[in-house]
């Protein structure tokens, strides 16, 4: 990594309906270290969560109209 962030762990995974077959819940979260002047590094971890919902067709393909998404950040 070039600049002061660091990237330590990334992961991104989601449901589908069994029954539509389209997304409904997705989960990012990232690990990040951050390198500061002195005083060593501080860990930030960052997860969003989100659901999808109110699926429409729009030119015959199914696009999410509605949703709800929760961000966490711990230091």
């Amino acid at each position: 990594s070039d600049g002061p962030a660091e990237t330590i762990r990334h992961v991104l995974f989601g449901y589908f309906s069994q029954r539509t077959g389209l997304l409904v819940y997705l989960e990012d979260s990232h690990l990040t270290r951050v390198h500061t002047n002195g005083t060593g590094a501080v860990f930030w971890e960052t997860t969003i969560e989100s659901t999808l919902e109110d699926y429409r067709s729009v030119d015959g393909i199914s696009i999410a109209h509605a949703g709800r998404s929760v961000v966490t950040l711990f230091r």
